[in-house]
Parts: structure tokens; sequence; C-alpha cells
């Protein structure tokens, strides 16, 4: 193993002489006593967000005019808002001569992704005519890995710092192909051109006040709105599952509520996540939205169009310069603010055109998903017969789709003049950091290969290797048919409703058992699919593409299925009660909920009828004529007794919820309702 000091004695090597090495003390603004965080504050004001920046300050104080200091700190100082003031300090006060950006893992006493570090050699000076020399390490796993490239050329980059003094917040991004370098150093910024992003609020208790819209029930007391809340990676339009309670008295009574913005509330614009491990996420956001903190509403002005200023910030090209300002998962105001902007009318026009088509077919693709406000039971109906072919509607709109942002990339990359060395260098950078796979590997593999990188895979290149080979795999078919389950038991409940199909659970509660299967499940299948592909949907796809019957999928996979991120975010609104050795299952239908729900459980009958069994099979064995006979009698019996004991202990159980004075309330939402029920649930549901 390296020791983990030589790569630093490498890079210190060769320095002027006189040369003051310091490796800096870390500690956050959060962690500092009070006493030191006044002393800070008001002597190294410009450097107070951690101690490694204050004693780059201090160190420089030390310094005799040209004297030299070498310093090893984080690397956060040389990229994000809140030191914008000391890199303006150290690119008027001193002269840059090297500067190795070190990243993760640079020592091997320091494991993991926790410190990203910096080695760096100032000269104190107001003058800062000679290039200064950065290496880039931060690609790079390992301390060893990063001593061998240290020499490497290749990973140097010389440049004058006064580029970095034309960068709006004065970045030290020293990488940049020289086109973007340009367009940096002369472009007008977003905040200039397009207009300003803002942050939503903090209601105090999101418990409390925020909820999923399917949560709701229409007939609340409260005053739920649409609210847009962080949404991920998300790109162009989605997101828009959550609502709050907007009383803004009642979250003045929290603390930590803070309710900025307001003048913005509900009015049409764009929304981005604050974190987004995938990416960028920026979407439009229609009219009568409150957004969060976690979710920036950027407020477009009103002679700019915002499908065109959305298409620019949905690019690849701006998500490679949001990485470079802030090369973290996260993403701040100021960071949208930064970017460069145009305004072109012939491209406008282009842009907005495109991103508009965009918006509609992703549209089309959510409302295949019953977790969306705009689901539409009618795609399902819509078939040619199959499982199959609704998937294989689903990945055209999906390719279609995702060649629109393809178009819109190209597009923003004309718009900007970017050439082909740049797009490929941007558009490789950007893989990179979503982590994207591009190639896949042969059908046999497949199944195996998509379960543990499917998240990462290119979905265009997925979708054509799919139509090429004119086959589904069948993890793909499973995905949809997730969501199919749980539109079945919708249509069960009289969620939705299709012609046809009368047989609704009006009480909220479905015993899952064979009859349910055949009775009911089998019924809405013909109906979906029509008479004539009944038996092939359900003798060879559904076997095919869950590998056991559908009791089988209903009992023991479709609840951990439905509590999913992709699919409930854990506040199911279908739930599988069951007993311990699950003789018994149900699901009960949220939104009709009521304090006769557990009362009227169906579970007496079945212990009556059980009972009723086992006292005709103890009379078998008791008068059976020979002992083969008695043996099966007594098998059957011991069965019987260890059902009828599953069942006593599961209504005794459902007593003590009862007692406990459960009585459910639907203004609450999903947490406090089912979690009462978790001794009774086929996966308990915490937080």
């Amino acid at each position: 193993m390296t020791p983990p000091n030589h790569t630093k004695r490498a890079f210190f090597i060769q320095v002027p002489e006189k040369t003051s090495n310091r490796n800096a003390p870390y500690m956050g603004k959060s962690n500092m006593n009070e006493v030191l965080k006044e002393f800070i504050n008001n002597n190294y004001k410009i450097a107070n967000n951690d101690l490694y920046s204050t004693f780059i300050i201090r160190v420089m104080d030390f310094l005799d005019k040209d004297g030299f200091t070498g310093m090893i700190t984080q690397e956060s100082f040389m990229f994000i808002k809140s030191y914008e003031e000391l890199r303006k300090f150290i690119l008027s006060n001193a002269y840059i001569y090297k500067f190795a950006h070190l990243g993760t893992r640079a020592f091997d006493d320091i494991s993991g992704e926790r410190v990203s570090t910096s080695m760096f050699i100032l000269k104190k000076t107001k003058e800062a005519n000679n290039q200064s020399i950065f290496i880039k390490l931060d690609e790079y796993k390992n301390s060893l890995s990063k001593l061998k490239q240290l020499e490497n050329k290749d990973n140097w980059f010389y440049l004058n710092q006064t580029f970095f003094s034309k960068l709006e917040g004065s970045p030290f991004l020293y990488y940049l192909p020289e086109e973007i370098k340009k367009i940096l150093g002369t472009n007008s910024t977003f905040l200039e051109l397009f207009g300003e992003a803002k942050t939503g609020i903090n209601t105090g208790n999101n418990d409390y006040f925020v909820k999923f819209w399917w949560e709701i029930n229409g007939k609340s007391d409260r005053n739920f709105v649409p609210y847009a809340k962080g949404g991920g990676s998300e790109k162009y339009y989605g997101a828009l599952k959550t609502v709050v309670d907007w009383r803004p008295e009642k979250m003045k009574e929290y603390k930590g509520c803070r309710l900025m913005n307001q003048n913005l509330f509900f009015k049409e614009g764009l929304t981005f996540s604050g974190v987004g491990s995938k990416g960028f996420g920026i979407r439009y956001l229609p009219e009568g939205h409150i957004f969060d903190s976690g979710g920036s509403f950027v407020n477009i002005f009103d002679h700019v169009d915002k499908f065109y200023v959305l298409g620019i910030l949905a690019s690849d090209f701006s998500e490679y310069l949001l990485n470079l300002f802030n090369p973290t998962i996260n993403f701040k105001n100021n960071d949208i603010h930064r970017l460069p902007a145009v305004i072109d009318i012939e491209y406008q026009e282009k842009i907005s055109d495109n991103v508009k088509k965009i918006i509609q077919l992703k549209k089309e693709l959510l409302s295949y998903d019953d977790t969306e406000i705009n689901f539409d039971i009618n795609n399902y109906l819509k078939n040619d017969g199959s499982i199959n072919s609704i998937v294989g509607k689903l990945l055209s709109i999906e390719k279609e789709y995702l060649l629109l942002v393809e178009k819109n990339n190209s597009l923003v990359n004309e718009l900007y003049q970017l050439s082909e060395n740049t797009i490929s260098f941007i558009k490789d950078k950007v893989k990179q950091s979503r982590k994207i796979i591009d190639n896949i590997p042969n059908m046999e593999d497949f199944d195996e290969w998509y379960e543990k990188e499917g998240k990462n895979v290119n979905r265009l290149n997925l979708i054509n290797y799919i139509e090429d080979s004119n086959h589904i795999p069948t993890l793909i078919l499973k995905e949809t048919f997730v969501t199919f389950s749980s539109v079945l038991i919708g249509l069960v409940f009289g969620r939705w409703k299709i012609q046809g199909f009368d047989n609704i659970q009006k009480d909220g509660i479905i015993i899952l058992n064979n009859d349910f299967i055949e009775d009911v499940i089998y019924e809405l299948i013909e109906i979906i699919f029509g008479e004539d592909n009944f038996e092939r949907v359900i003798d060879e796809e559904l076997p095919l593409i869950l590998g056991k019957d559908l009791l089988s999928w209903y009992q023991k996979d479709f609840f951990e299925e439905h509590i999913k991120k992709e699919q409930y975010q854990n506040r199911p609104i279908y739930w599988h009660i069951c007993s311990q050795n699950k003789t018994f299952n149900a699901i009960l239908y949220y939104h009709a909920l009521n304090s006769d729900t557990l009362y009227n459980n169906h579970l007496k009958p079945m212990m009556e009828n059980l009972k009723g069994d086992l006292s005709f099979y103890r009379e078998k064995m008791r008068t059976a004529d020979d002992k083969k006979s008695a043996k099966q009698f007594e098998k059957r019996v011991v069965e019987l007794e260890k059902q009828i004991n599953d069942l006593e202990v599961f209504d005794k159980q459902i007593d003590e919820i009862i007692a406990s004075g459960y009585e459910p309330d639907i203004d609450q939402g999903v947490l406090y309702n089912i979690k009462p029920l978790n001794p009774i649930l086929a996966k308990k549901i915490e937080k």
C-alpha cells in the first residue's frame, strides 16, 4: 500500500525555496463553539465556512511579499458559491503557482468518498501574469494511481488565473475546453437574460403537512393544494405527486417553518430538484402549485419563452456546466444563475416547439402509471390482446420521447455553436456522471444483467436492442405487470370503472383466495384482453412473466412491490393484512377504511368453516377402518388445527388493535392510519 504522504511529497518536491507547507485543520461552522465562531466571523468573514478556509487567509498573513505557501485542504472552496469571496481574495492577493486537484481517496488513511482534497502552492503577490499549473487527479480512484499520474502531462492544464475572474462566482474551472471557456467568459448569465431561481417553503413538519395526492380523498377539511417537492433527476415534466396543507398560520407554530417567496406561489414556471444523483432534474411546472425548499421555482421573465429556457436547462450542455460549478449531486439556485444565456429568435421557436412535444410524450408515458394524478385506465384497454402489446406501446412512446430529447441536445449545441469535439467531450462527461451503461449483453444473459444494471442502462440503446431482437425480456414485462396488478385491484375497489365489469367490492375488503382470482381477476383479464386472448394471457404470458400463479403473486409479492419507491413509496393504498402463517390473506382499500372495517373482516366465517372441517375429519379419523386411512385423516386434522390456531392468533391481534382505540382518519394520511396495523401487515410500514 502506498504511504498516504507519497503524493504530497512528490507534489512539493520541486517548489521554490522558503515555502511554508501546511496541512490545514478541518472544522465546519456547525461544529464550532460560539467563541470560535464569533472570532472567525469578526476576523475572517470571507472564509468563515470552515477552519481550513480561514487558515488559507491566516497563512497568507504570515508570508512576506513574494513568499510561498503550500497547503492541503478540502476541494470545496474551488467551486461552490459560499466560497466565492475567498476565491476572489486568492485571485487578487496571490499567484497560483501549482495546484493538484486530488478529489476523493487521495490518502489511504481516509477511506470512501467522504473527503475531497486539493494541494496547492500560492505566492503572495498582487501580480499574476504567469501561467498557473493545474493537475487533474480527481478521476483516479486511489492514492497509488494519483501518484503515478502526478507527472503525466496529459493531466496538466496551463492557464492564466485571471480567466477565473471572468466567470460568475470565480470558480476554479481550470479544465474546460477552450470553446466553453470562451462561452463562460463572454456570454450573459441566466440571471441577466432568463430569470431567477427562488427557494420555496419549509413547512416545519412535513409529516403533518405534506402527503402524496393518493392519500387524500378530496373530502378533507384541510386545505391541500398541489406541491412541487424535490423530484430527483426527473426531466421536462413529472414528479408532481405531493400535496401540502396550505395553512400558513398553522405552519408558523412549528420550529423551522420558513414561508419564502409566496408572491410566486401558483404561478406557471419551471422547477428543479435540489438533489439529483442521476443528473439535473428540471421540469415544467403548471399553474396552481406551491413549491418546496427542495424543489426551487424558476421564475422566467415574462418576455422569455419558458419552454425555450427549459430546453436549454434540460440539455446535456447545461448539466455538464452545473457539474462543473458544483461537482456534487446538489444543485443550488446560484448554480443556475451562473449558466451562460443566449436568446436567438430562430432557435427559440425550434427549441420551444420541440420541448412542448417532449412534455406531451412524457405525459403519455406517465398516464400508464396509477401513482400519477393523470393516470388513464384506457391505456390498458387499448391493447392487441396481450401484456406484451401494452409494454410494446410504452416502449414505442418512450423511444419517440428519447429521440426528441436527443434533438433538444442537438439544437442547444447548435445554439451555443459547439464543435463536434466539444459535444463528444460533454456527452462522455454527462454519461460518466450519470453512470450510464451503453453496452447490452446477449439475450441469454439479459435478465441477470438487467436486474443489476437496469437502472443505469442507456434507454434508447435498450429499446433499439429490444426492437432488433423482436423480444421483450421478462424483467421489462414484469415492471409493467407490477403496475397492472395494482390497476386490477383498483378496478375491483371501484377506483376506476370500465364497461362490462360490475363485480366491485364496495366494503373495501378483498379476500385473497382462489375464488377471488378465478371469479374476479380472471373476469377483468377477459374484459381487458378479450375472450379470444384470455387463455393465452392466463396460461402462457402470466406464468412466463411471474414464474408463479396469480394467487401466489398476490399473496407473496404484490404488497412488497406496491410499497416500493417506484410505486407507492411506503404510502400504499392497498393493504395486505394476513395471519402469521398466511392462512388468512386480505387486501384492505385505504379509502374505504372506517371504524367498522376491522370488524367486518370475513375472518369469523372462515374460522367456523375450518372448525366444521376439523370436527368432520376428527370423526373420520376416529371411525377409520384401517391405520392408513386414519393416518391420512390425522394429517389433515393437524393441518386444520394449525390453521385454526393461526386464525385465532390473528383474531386476537385484530381485537387488540380495535381495543387500543384505532379509528381511521384519512385526513392524517397513510402512515398515521397504517402503523397501528403493523402487527397484521404482510410487511411492516415504519416510516
